[in-house]
């Protein structure tokens, strides 16, 4: 009558699952966007009086109602959504 061996699966401890790549990833990412949105307002002759962090701040807030499609139902790029942007939401 020996006894039975428990089999217990444990469960990882929690660990940080963001690389620290990931953060540098995203930083770069958010570098890319703000000179993005800066050569358009250059492009369209537009100054940033009020810095590119409240713009950029003004521009994710009208992405979340945006219609990101050009006329003939495609994705817009990056920088044709932030000329729409600036163009009929940015009053400078």
């Amino acid at each position: 009558m020996g006894s039975a061996v428990s089999h217990t699966q444990r469960m990882p401890e929690f660990t940080n699952l963001q690389n620290p790549h990931d953060e540098v990833i995203s930083h770069e990412r958010e570098r890319s966007r703000r000179n993005t949105m800066k050569d358009v307002l250059k492009c369209l002759s537009q100054e940033t009086p009020n810095g590119i962090d409240y713009i950029m701040s003004a521009y994710t807030q009208w992405l979340l109602t945006a219609k990101k499609t050009n006329q003939k139902g495609r994705p817009m790029n990056r920088w044709d959504l932030m000329t729409a942007f600036v163009e009929t939401q940015l009053i400078l």
